[in-house]
């Protein structure tokens, strides 16, 4: 045998009672045994019976070129690193999940013990805010009391922030929940939604803290929802007015209403905007995991469901003070677009 057949055996060997002793026990899980234990044995035996990669090259039609063997191992190798790299993505996606819910469990449950008998009106306003301490207050103050003859109340979500936001809110009387750390926009709103409809909210209006959108435009966003004309209304600055943006960021909004349009044939304007309105009812049959960049997931999630979406005019202007939380353009237009994929994909 030549060394590195040796090594090869030896490792095999060593992986395969190294992990056999760590499951009995119980130091390792099973999956993560099963591979390991897996891995180990085919190297042992490929080491031992070479023979046996022989008959791998041989089915991969690979006999008669020079490093046959090698080149077969490196392509099962490879097939092998793929599925565990999967394997482990999945892993990933469900730790994420877990940790979402227990973030959003600790933040619901203080909410509750602070505000026991705390009811919302059947239009709830949800803010989602991450230091907007010179922003949130004139924000709150453009929210009006009720539309037309239904009665509004606003719910702020602190995402972790680290200024004074939510000394701010809470002087100012708003309810309150609060992230223990940063997640996101997308997670926020997830917050926001448990708690809203755990208060009694009928219909849930979503806006930024940092004053590009105007609490005079809710009035629009909600009509198409109280007739029951439409599930889900998203604001869009294209039909209504806004103030000068920059030209890249205008040009990408276009091209996701185009990709989205293709990927899920509802026809949207402005894609990007957090300005929107949905009964609690449709919001209840999505499931939303976008922790950034959330707002086409709302749109792809919600075609798959065949909810009814539409638009209205809305008024956005540059935000108050600042700077963005999105990133470069770049930046923003990638994560974006991964955003539009992950969501559709799922």
């Amino acid at each position: 045998m030549t060394v590195m057949r040796i090594l090869g055996a030896l490792l095999g060997a060593w992986t395969m009672f190294y992990y056999f002793f760590k499951f009995r026990h119980y130091q390792v899980r099973r999956q993560e045994f099963s591979v390991a234990f897996l891995f180990g044995t085919a190297l042992l035996v490929a080491s031992l019976l070479p023979e046996s990669v022989t008959l791998l090259r041989d089915l991969l039609a690979l006999e008669d070129r020079q490093f046959s063997r090698l080149i077969a191992l490196l392509i099962i190798s490879n097939l092998v690193l793929w599925f565990l790299m999967i394997h482990e993505r999945a892993k990933a996606s469900r730790a994420s999940r877990q940790y979402d819910l227990l973030i959003r469990h600790m933040a619901i449950d203080k909410f509750k013990n602070t505000n026991p008998d705390l009811r919302f009106n059947p239009i709830t306003v949800i803010i989602p805010a991450y230091n907007e301490v010179d922003n949130i207050q004139s924000v709150l103050e453009s929210i009006p009391d009720r539309v037309g003859t239904i009665s509004t109340s606003t719910l702020v979500i602190d995402d972790g922030s680290q200024d004074e936001t939510d000394i701010l809110v809470r002087r100012l009387g708003v309810p309150l929940v609060v992230h223990p750390v940063r997640r996101g926009g997308g997670a926020a709103l997830r917050a926001g939604f448990d708690a809203a409809i755990l208060g009694g909210a009928e219909i849930l209006v979503t806006m930024d803290a940092d004053g590009q959108h105007q609490g005079s435009d809710i009035a629009q966003l909600v009509k198409p929802i109280v007739d029951q004309h439409l599930d889900i209304v998203v604001g869009s600055r294209f039909l209504g007015k806004r103030e000068p943006d920059s030209r890249l960021r205008l040009v990408g909004i276009r091209f996701f209403n185009m990709l989205i349009r293709i990927l899920t044939d509802v026809r949207v304007s402005d894609c990007s905007n957090g300005f929107r309105a949905f009964s609690v009812a449709a919001i209840g049959q999505l499931d939303l995991q976008q922790d950034q960049y959330h707002t086409p997931e709302l749109i792809l999630t919600a075609s798959k469901k065949r909810l009814r979406i539409g638009e209205a005019p809305v008024y956005v202007k540059r935000r108050r003070s600042g700077t963005s939380k999105k990133g470069s353009n770049i930046t923003y237009g990638f994560r974006f677009a991964l955003s539009i994929f992950r969501s559709w994909w799922r």
